[in-house]
């Protein structure tokens, strides 16, 4: 579970390879949309605990499913989608 508001990861290449670089700045765009779309989703939420699938926030942002997956699972590590966290873990299980 991660907490609110999210970070996403980029992508950091910086080498002279055109298609890496290409494919690096490609990844870092939907990043950031996805980094966007999580964050404003959750904003709009009273405190406690969302979860969000790989597959619908692809849908949502009309990117690719395969790198979006790519994306959430570098978030938190889940394999489908991802728990974001708003407030505090004591607060979630009163």
């Amino acid at each position: 579970m991660k907490q609110y508001p999210i970070y996403v990861p980029g992508c950091g290449y910086q080498g002279i390879d055109r298609r890496k670089r290409q494919k690096c700045d490609e990844y870092n765009r939907v990043a950031h949309l996805v980094q966007k779309y999580l964050n404003e989703e959750v904003s709009n939420q009273p405190d406690g605990a969302y979860s969000y699938l790989s597959y619908a926030v692809a849908r949502e942002i009309g990117e690719s499913s395969d790198l979006v997956h790519e994306i959430i699972s570098k978030i938190d590590g889940g394999t489908n989608g991802v728990t974001i966290l708003k407030g505090s873990y004591k607060d979630l299980y009163r």
